[in-house]
């Protein structure tokens, strides 16, 4: 396509069912080369980015982004709901163990509360006051 230079272009989406408790539901995967400049230099393999999210009205909305450089893995996974988010940050460790079993490295995996774009703004910080 005409995206050439765009880092962020994502090349293929797919939707793939899953099952999560009692809830199914789909996941919607946007998968895409990740041609940001600095990959230069490291070897020729492909970076890649997959970001997906998952809604079940168990879990609430969950996102995540996932890049892949070469077996090198860094993943950020965003749950809207606290206990959601605390559920997912007490399985990391077992994840990180899955993922390391399989070959990967993994330099970044953690979650976030609250969606990207999409600060909580209970506190109030976030509110605009112009003086």
């Amino acid at each position: 396509g005409d995206g050439a230079g765009d880092g962020a272009t994502f090349d293929r989406t797919l939707d793939l069912p899953f099952v999560f408790g009692s809830q199914t539901g789909v996941i919607s995967l946007q998968i895409g080369r990740d041609d940001t400049p600095g990959h230069e230099g490291e070897g020729s393999h492909p970076a890649w980015r997959v970001r997906f999210g998952i809604d079940t009205g168990e879990s609430g909305p969950v996102e995540a982004v996932v890049g892949l450089d070469g077996t090198r893995l860094f993943a950020t996974l965003w749950a809207e709901r606290g206990e959601t988010a605390s559920a997912l940050t007490e399985r990391l460790s077992e994840l990180r163990e899955m993922l390391a079993g399989s070959g990967l490295e993994v330099v970044e995996l953690k979650v976030l509360p609250g969606l990207p774009g999409n600060p909580p703004t209970a506190s109030g910080q976030y509110v605009n006051q112009v003086s």
